[in-house]
């Protein structure tokens, strides 16, 4: 018994010394340490829903979006760690529409699809928002529009990364301001990696850097730009020296003091812009860099040397070392035309101190000024074989399979005798690498439909809500719409200034013909245009080739010359 008491006492002691180490190692008071917060994640579909989940969140939870979700007029910001993702089920579409003074406030935004995030109708505030996605797929993080009157839109102290067409893009009649934001790793396929902008455009106080474009690398606009205390750095662009780190085509400020030793440089002059700069009107192509830099960024390139040519005692030596014959070697396509714009100074010219004006790079080049399309007859013009895409061009050629003399889609059809002609732009180049809008193509394929097809279809009726009444492509896009052979991107939205794919442009001249079925052997893609990628290679379209890429943007060449190519094949 007494054996017993004592082995008792004996674990009532380590009972007693093990709760008190667990108190002087634990929390205050020896309370138990809380367990890590679980993240969860939540579907909604509406605003009530949204905002419920929004008030219940803890720090780390998730809200999936399975619907596009309107803020007319109302607030939702939050002071949490919350994360708004696509739903599963939401394959397309925008987060959130935002118009009448609407905020959004203190959420991140993470959306790896091909769809707009935000998009803002009329006045809006967005600030200390994150938003990211991934530079090859994403699409704008915020696209602004102004339907009606004049919108103005305030960002602040927001961050953005990884967007495929801009992080973001305003319209005409947008008068937008970004305050201490950050840019990185954002690209575009036309202009303005980080931004795009059609209206008045105001920057103060952000960081802009290793962003992408064809030119205008970090910053494009085409109305008015105002500057003020933001860092450039790492941008980059395609078109060489057209604005690495801003392109600006309307009227530019800077309103910096001088800085000792860097500053903003004209790319086509190489001089140094004296700050402050007010109300510069023409075209500027800016890259900052310090003096040291700038040296030796526009030093000269010095020459090659060419190759000396080999004599005739020399290459009948080398035939005589092979034992073979040479053969010719092979054509190939002729390069498309320069897009320098003419950069270079001549020498007998002193390079001017103002930067000089270039061609317009607008969206729109295939608009005349008033804004209605050129109505000559396309009939008249030869076709344009101007830029031979890779998945035509292979090594052995297949012979399609016999097609039937016709190209209808429903009650729709399109006249093969036609073919896709390029207007120029106001440089008179056709700028063919550049990208096409879905709105621009709209305009292509609606001159290419039959007389019979406009008359029975045509319409003033508006169709999708993001396609405003008086927009210069509204009625292409009413009128494809109404023949049923576009049908939009989802809730009733259209996307015009998205640039076209290879899927999209598959996927429409697809409907024009039956369904075809095919084993892809090296096309490696099962995404939403597959079926429209079989059709196209058996019908002998494009060929099964590994390079090919559905969702990479279609340049202006490699469009008329596909298009062009298939409505051959029906002639």
């Amino acid at each position: 018994m007494k054996k017993m008491l004592s082995l008792l006492l004996v674990f009532a002691l380590l009972l007693s010394t093990s709760t008190s180490a667990f108190a002087a190692d634990g929390t205050e008071g020896g309370e138990q340490p809380q367990e890590s917060e679980q993240q969860t994640t939540v579907t909604v579909a509406t605003l009530d829903e949204l905002q419920t989940a929004v008030a219940a969140a803890e720090n780390g939870d998730t809200i999936a979006l399975s619907a596009e979700i309107k803020l007319d007029g109302v607030p939702l910001e939050t002071e949490k760690d919350i994360t708004l993702v696509r739903a599963d089920t939401y394959e397309s579409g925008s987060f959130l529409r935002l118009k009448n003074g609407a905020v959004l406030s203190g959420f991140t935004m993470e959306n790896y699809k091909s769809s707009t995030t935000v998009v803002c109708e009329s006045s809006a505030k967005i600030e200390d928002c994150c938003f990211v996605g991934d530079s090859d797929s994403s699409e704008t993080f915020i696209k602004l529009y102004a339907l009606s009157t004049s919108n103005v839109v305030s960002i602040s102290d927001c961050s953005f990364s990884g967007a495929a067409y801009s992080a973001i893009s305003s319209k005409n009649n947008v008068q937008l301001t970004i305050t201490d934001c950050t840019f990185r790793d954002n690209r575009s396929y036309t202009q303005g990696g980080a931004i795009r902008s059609e209206g008045t455009l105001i920057l103060e106080g952000c960081t802009i850097e290793n962003n992408y474009a064809i030119s205008g690398g970090g910053v494009y606009c085409s109305g008015n730009l105002t500057i003020t205390d933001c860092q450039f750095s790492g941008n980059q662009i395609e078109s060489e020296k057209f604005g690495t780190d801003i392109l600006s085509q309307g009227t530019l400020s800077l309103t910096d003091d001088p800085q000792d030793g860097a500053g903003y440089f004209e790319e086509s002059t190489g001089t140094k812009i004296e700050l402050p700069m007010s109300e510069y009107t023409g075209t500027a192509k800016l890259i900052w860099l310090t003096d040291e830099q700038a040296a030796e960024y526009f030093a000269p390139v010095e020459p090659e040397e060419p190759e000396e040519e080999p004599s005739p005692d020399d290459t009948e030596n080398d035939e005589q070392d092979n034992g073979e014959t040479p053969t010719e070697p092979p054509t190939t396509p002729s390069e498309p035309p320069n897009d320098d714009n003419g950069d270079d100074t001549p020498d007998d010219q002193q390079p001017p101190s103002e930067p000089q004006e270039t061609p317009n790079d607008d969206d729109n080049a295939d608009i005349p000024d008033d804004g209605k399309q050129d109505e000559t007859d396309e009939d008249d013009n030869e076709p344009v074989i101007i830029y031979e895409p890779v998945y035509i061009r292979v090594p052995v050629y297949v012979e399609p399979e016999p097609v039937e003399p016709s190209f209808v889609c429903g009650d729709a059809v399109i006249d093969v005798s036609r073919s896709v002609v390029l207007e120029g732009y106001d440089d008179g180049l056709l700028h063919l690498e550049d990208g096409l809008t879905r709105a621009q193509f709209m305009t292509i394929l609606y001159r290419l439909l039959d007389e019979e097809t406009i008359e029975r279809y045509e319409t003033t009726d508006t169709v999708f809500a993001d396609v405003a009444p008086d927009a210069w492509y509204c009625p292409y896009v009413n009128t494809i719409a109404n023949a049923g052979i576009v049908c939009g991107t989802g809730n009733g939205n259209f996307d015009p200034d998205a640039l076209l794919t290879w899927g999209h442009i598959i996927t429409i001249l697809s409907r024009f013909v039956e369904a075809q079925e095919y084993q892809l052997q090296n096309i490696q893609y099962d995404g939403w245009a597959a079926d429209a990628i079989e059709t196209a290679v058996a019908m002998g379209w494009i060929t099964d080739h590994a390079a090919f890429n559905p969702d990479a943007a279609i340049s202006r060449g490699e469009l008329a010359y596909f298009v062009n190519y298939v409505l051959g094949l029906y002639r």
